[in-house]
């Protein structure tokens, strides 16, 4: 992996098939607050390398790391990657913080410490983005965003200032 950091998301969100609904709902809340989010299920990803935009997105492209942690997500092998990815990551500092969320069943992922404090699942989206809002500053990707509109704005405000003042003298 690159040492250069690409930070395209603010959050990238790990799970298995089995709880897709529930990561939805999650993303879908998490966005509601201002974060973009990586749902794989939404990124046309057709003829790429799963090993490389795994690698990529988990370890080098987010700034956070969520993990919906169930009975299933250590026995499914991408998501032990992606997990692997957001600790390799973490351990690097190039991406800040993991959240854990529990969804179901007693779980102890392999270098998670025992003392991790996690937010339990409860049908409860719009919570734990509130959670996770509480422990991040303001979303990154979000002030760039915001700039972004700002500065085009004015640029466009001062066109259409300058094209009516050349027009009236």
């Amino acid at each position: 992996m690159s040492n250069k950091r690409i930070t395209k998301y603010d959050i990238a969100i790990s799970f298995t098939e089995k709880d897709t609904s529930i990561a939805w709902q999650v993303t879908c809340a998490l966005r509601k607050k201002g974060f973009s989010v990586y749902f794989y299920k939404n990124v046309n990803q057709l003829g790429g390398d799963l090993d490389k935009i795994t690698q990529l997105v988990y370890g080098n492209r987010c700034n956070y790391g969520l993990v919906l942690v169930s009975d299933e997500y250590k026995q499914k092998s991408w998501t032990m990657k992606e997990w692997k990815q957001l600790q390799k990551a973490k351990k690097k500092r190039y991406i800040k913080d993991v959240f854990i969320v529990k969804i179901n069943g007693p779980h102890h992922l392999p270098g998670l410490k025992r003392s991790i404090i996690y937010h339990k699942w409860n049908d409860n989206p719009k919570e734990i983005a509130q959670k996770i809002k509480e422990q991040v500053d303001f979303p990154p990707i979000r002030i760039l965003r915001t700039l972004m509109i700002l500065t085009v704005t004015l640029l466009i405000s001062l066109a259409v200032y300058y094209s009516i003042a050349l027009n009236i003298f």
